[in-house]
């Protein structure tokens, strides 16, 4: 099979971009970024809730793949909100969970569908853009 390059250490297979169901490309993060999630909602109700951390692992229009130390219920009755600074863009977007896998005893992995508006978008197509540019010398930075 043709390999693509993902990133600088992960390849992808033809065949496994032929079977990839997302809609939007999903791009590696060189390195974890730190943000947060807050429950903004639950069965179409406002909640004031405090934040949880969380360290995002990869982007794309559609979401982010995140991990924490939290187990959190996936369930399309709650809402939520999540922030980070990338690239030097500050993201606050609301989405919900997809799915998540228990990386080791303590640490989950999750994804995450935004809800996206205009602006949302702009800033997240922005830092697409930038993405492929770290590590080569630029003065962009994740945070």
């Amino acid at each position: 099979y043709t390999t693509l390059c993902r990133s600088q250490d992960k390849k992808l297979k033809l065949k496994d971009l032929i079977n990839e169901k997302r809609k939007h490309f999903r791009f590696e993060l060189p390195h974890p970024v730190i943000g947060q999630m807050i429950i903004s909602g639950v069965n179409n109700e406002r909640v004031n809730t405090s934040s949880i951390p969380i360290l995002l692992e990869n982007i794309s229009l559609g979401g982010i793949k995140f991990s924490t130390n939290y187990k959190i219920p996936v369930d399309s009755n709650i809402k939520y909100k999540f922030e980070f600074n990338l690239c030097d863009i500050r993201v606050e977007a609301y989405g919900d969970l997809r799915w998540f896998e228990e990386k080791c005893s303590d640490t989950y992995c999750y994804g995450v569908r935004f809800h996206l508006n205009q602006s949302i978008e702009k800033r997240i197509e922005t830092i697409i853009r930038r993405l492929p540019m770290l590590g080569k010398g630029h003065e962009t930075s994740l945070q």
